[in-house]
């Protein structure tokens, strides 16, 4: 049995938006979550389900008008992001779409990730390049998908987003 993790990452250094954000949300789902400070431009919310809901993540994009990411490890067999910006979910990836049912082509067309639509946030812009190849790497190179997580969340300069609250 693998891993289960995950961990929003919000990038402001507006810890009292975050914290409303996140306490709204926490009252209305009926959940935890612990919050981090701002390291480096961005906040780390943990949620209490090891960061598994991508729900979460939506309802609190929704209530901060930052770039918000969710990154999550499923059993150390997939990796997603999700990826919103002012409220909406902009791009996703699934390192496994087809691992709990068979999802149609449009799914998966879906489901690739297109770092280019947030190339803005790179530390270093010359570095799109290696994620696209990062992403589109097949599981020989990645047989357990927290090193593919691991060099994602490195390219993009996160330093908090490994890290995870399996219970509150």
């Amino acid at each position: 049995m693998g891993a289960f993790y995950g961990s929003i990452q919000v990038r402001t250094e507006n810890s009292e938006l975050v914290s409303k954000a996140v306490t709204q949300v926490a009252n209305e789902e009926g959940c935890n979550f612990l919050i981090g400070p701002a390291i480096d431009g961005w906040i780390s919310v943990f949620p209490e389900d090891s960061g598994q809901s991508d729900h979460i993540s939506a309802e609190i994009a929704k209530l901060v008008p930052y770039d918000v990411f969710h990154f999550i490890d499923h059993d150390d067999d997939i990796f997603f992001y999700l990826f919103y910006r002012d409220g909406k979910l902009v791009d996703q990836y699934n390192s496994c779409p087809d691992y709990f049912d068979d999802v149609p082509e449009e799914e998966k067309q879906r489901s690739q990730g297109r770092p280019e639509l947030f190339r803005d946030l790179l530390p270093n812009p010359n570095t799109l390049g290696q994620l696209k190849a990062l992403l589109t790497a097949d599981h020989e190179t990645f047989p357990f998908e927290p090193a593919r997580m691991a060099q994602f969340v490195d390219l993009l300069g996160l330093s908090t987003a490994l890290s995870s609250s399996a219970s509150l």
